[in-house]
């Protein structure tokens, strides 16, 4: 009896391919993030066309930057994310040269 593992199977549920439920928060947070600089927008320009199509803007931009890319399994706000995490991760890795030969060879 062998044991098969399907390729490609997503461990949670999504609601379109690469959009989870993780994605909707973050994407929510993007959103709400996009209502308030509409909001800032409408009470500078006081036109609703404005505040409108910024809204719907921020909407697809948030839920695009949230999908995950089907290749890598990643979605930009991750891959920025572990850009800063890398970033300010240590790089410097202190090394002290030993010649472990010199006792050998005198």
């Amino acid at each position: 009896m062998d044991l098969y593992i399907p390729a490609n199977a997503k461990i949670q549920s999504e609601i379109f391919p690469g959009f989870g439920k993780k994605e909707l928060v973050k994407s929510l947070f993007g959103i709400t993030f996009g209502i308030i600089i509409a909001m800032i927008l409408h009470l500078i320009t006081k036109e609703i066309s404005v505040t409108i199509i910024s809204i719907v803007a921020t909407a697809f931009i948030s839920v695009m930057m949230c999908t995950k890319i089907e290749n890598i399994r990643q979605s930009v706000v991750d891959l920025v994310i572990d850009h800063i995490r890398f970033s300010n991760s240590q790089k410097i890795y202190p090394y002290r040269y030993l010649n472990e030969w010199e006792d050998y060879l005198c």
